[in-house]
């Protein structure tokens, strides 16, 4: 009876092999999506982080160039006849910056109590340039004498960056 036991386990059945191996592959195959999930999680965080330093090197880049741009409110004339419906603007742009290309300024004309509201001078001021602009209000704003202008750069995708600064001028 003896022989007949160490038959038996001399010679195992096939199918606890196979079984084995399909759990090492199953074992394999998730360890192997465990990590392709690493990798991808990884891949977004970096990409999340270079984004962010990008946009604040961006940042960054428009501050020293806005730094360096230097636009003078020099005139502001009522062309409508005390009407105030519309101004000539000049401005002129100094030599500073003179490789900083201008998209344009956006400007508001004010007087003692109200504002003309954001008026778009689509217009690059090259250095060492003066340029007068027409500019004309929707509602009526007789005796404007201040401006405020903020000068605006085109990015790299063709889109304005305004400027964090704004010039002030009293006439």
């Amino acid at each position: 009876m003896e022989e007949q036991q160490t038959s038996q386990f001399a010679n195992p059945p096939k199918k606890k092999k196979k079984r084995t191996g399909l759990i090492v592959f199953i074992v394999v195959l998730v360890v192997v999506l465990i990590f392709a999930g690493y990798l991808l999680a990884q891949a977004l965080l970096w990409k999340k982080v270079k984004d962010t330093i990008n946009e604040g090197s961006g940042q960054v880049d428009l501050s020293q160039n806005c730094r360096q741009v230097e636009i003078q409110a020099i005139a502001l004339v009522d062309t409508s006849g005390g009407a105030g419906t519309s101004y000539d603007l000049t401005l002129k742009r100094t030599g500073s910056g003179d490789s900083i290309e201008v998209g344009g300024v956006k400007a508001v004309l004010f007087d003692d109590n109200e504002n003309s509201g954001v008026l778009d001078w689509n217009y690059n001021l090259e250095p060492l340039r003066t340029h007068t602009e027409s500019l004309t209000l929707t509602t009526p704003l007789p005796n404007a004498n201040r401006v405020k202008i903020t000068v605006y750069l085109i990015n790299n995708l063709g889109e304005p960056m305004m400027c964090p600064e704004t010039i002030t001028k009293d006439f």
